[in-house]
C-alpha cells in the first residue's frame, strides 16, 4: 500500500524519486571524499565518546554527521578566517549534547584547510579549533591530561559555549536554545534554522514565539524521534525505544 496523506501544505518526497529525476548532487569522486569524510568523522566520534569513558551523546553526533557537513561544506556562508562575522551563517546545535559531533566537525575542517590551503585560517589559535584540542573535550584545565597539556588543548565543554569559535550562543540538553537559533540577519532577509533533535511540544512553542517576535519569514525544521537516531547510529532494527 502506497503511503499518502491527506490535503495539507506539506509535501512527502522519495529522495529516491528525487535523485532520479534532478541527478545526484555529487560527483563519483566527491561522494567518495564525502564518504571517506563521513568514516573518519565517525570514527573521531568513537574515539571522543572513549577518551572520557561513557561520557557524551555519541548517537545523535554520529546520525546527524552528513547533514552537518552538506551544511558545512555546501549550504552555508562564512569566514573561516573570521569566526565572530555577525553577517554570517550559524550551524547550531539546538540539542547542545550533540557537542560531540560539532567539534569533531569543526576539528576536521580545519585539519583539511590545514592541509590544504592554510592561507585561509585566522592566525591566532584561539580562533581555531585544532585536531589536537579535542584532548579536551569534557576537561576543565584543573583536570587536563598530560597530552592536553602538552598540545595546549582546550577544555571543550560537554554543551557548546561561544567560548569554541563559530559557536554564537551556549545551548544545552533537549532543545534549550532552540528558539534563541531562530533570528532575523541584520540586512532583512529570512534566517532559517534547521536543526535535528527530538522535538517537544514546549520547544515548538518557543520556536513560534521567537520567530514571530524576531518577523522571521521561515524556520526550517528536521525533526526525527530520538529511537530514529539510535537506529541510524546502532544500525538497530524497530523496537528501540528512548
Amino acid at each position: 500500500m502506497a503511503f499518502s496523506l491527506t490535503g495539507r501544505r506539506g509535501r512527502y518526497l522519495e529522495a529516491a524519486d528525487v535523485l532520479r529525476d534532478a541527478g545526484t548532487p555529487l560527483s563519483p569522486s566527491e561522494l567518495n571524499f564525502f564518504e571517506e569524510f563521513d568514516l573518519v568523522y565517525r570514527s573521531l566520534c568513537a574515539v571522543l565518546y572513549n577518551y572520557v569513558p561513557m561520557s557524551g551523546h555519541p548517537g545523535g553526533s554520529i546520525s546527524s554527521g552528513r547533514f552537518a557537513a552538506a551544511l558545512l561544506f555546501d549550504g552555508m556562508d562564512y569566514d573561516v578566517r573570521s569566526p565572530g562575522r555577525e553577517d554570517a551563517d550559524i550551524l547550531s546545535y539546538a540539542a547542545g549534547h550533540k557537542a560531540l559531533g560539532l567539534y569533531a566537525l569543526w576539528a576536521l575542517r580545519d585539519e583539511i584547510l590545514r592541509l590544504g590551503a592554510p592561507d585561509l585560517l585566522p592566525e591566532e589559535a584561539s580562533q581555531r579549533l585544532h585536531l589536537e584540542d579535542l584532548l579536551g573535550f569534557r576537561r576543565n584545565p584543573a583536570t587536563r591530561t598530560p597530552l592536553a597539556v602538552r598540545f595546549d588543548a582546550k577544555s571543550l565543554d560537554g554543551h557548546p559555549t561561544p567560548a569554541t569559535p563559530f559557536v554564537k550562543l551556549a545551548t544545552g540538553a533537549s532543545g534549550v536554545g532552540l528558539a534563541s537559533s531562530v533570528r532575523r540577519d541584520s540586512d532583512g532577509d529570512e534566517h532559517v534554522a534547521v536543526v535535528r533533535l527530538d522535538l517537544g511540544a514546549g520547544e515548538s512553542l518557543e520556536v513560534v514565539r521567537a520567530a514571530s517576535r524576531v518577523g522571521a519569514d521561515a524556520a526550517a525544521l528536521e525533526v526525527r524521534p530520538v529511537a530514529q537516531f539510535l537506529e541510524e547510529a546502532l544500525g538497530l532494527g524497530a523496537g528501540v525505544r528512548a
